[in-house]
């Protein structure tokens, strides 16, 4: 439940003092896109690149949040990998980021946006991940 209701809750409840008895809808934000994964140049081990594209607010900070398993992530959200990291999108509302992961992040992989109100985007489509030597 929020304590401070945003306007656009308190507009379709009528008041604040009713606002901030109802629990109020958490703002939906769209999933972001994993585009590839693909070996990194950088040495010091094995890594990998995963690029993830997104489309919404302008100027948004997010939190990006990847998740993959060797066999598919369990149905609670959460792969048995995750790695996470601070992002932002441009003017446009768009943003192409890349994350550096360490090993092989082979088989089933899917990524998440949190915003700073706490809103999460639904899963992104997952993607397979080939076993990249």
């Amino acid at each position: 439940m929020k304590i401070f209701p945003s306007l656009a809750c308190i507009a379709a409840i009528g008041s604040i003092s009713t606002a901030a008895l109802v629990a109020c809808p958490k703002e939906t934000i769209p999933a972001p896109i994993i585009e590839k994964v693909t070996r990194s140049e950088r040495t010091g081990g094995v890594w990998h690149d995963i690029t993830v594209s997104y489309q919404g607010k302008a100027r948004q900070k997010l939190k990006l949040q990847v998740f993959w398993d060797a066999k598919t992530p369990t149905d609670d959200g959460k792969g048995t990998s995750t790695k996470s990291q601070d992002v932002s999108t441009n003017a446009q509302g768009k943003g192409r980021w890349k994350m550096e992961v360490k090993g092989y992040p082979a088989g089933k992989m899917f990524a998440t946006v949190t915003d700073a109100a706490g809103n999460r985007s639904a899963k992104s489509p997952i993607f397979d991940v080939p076993w990249l030597y």
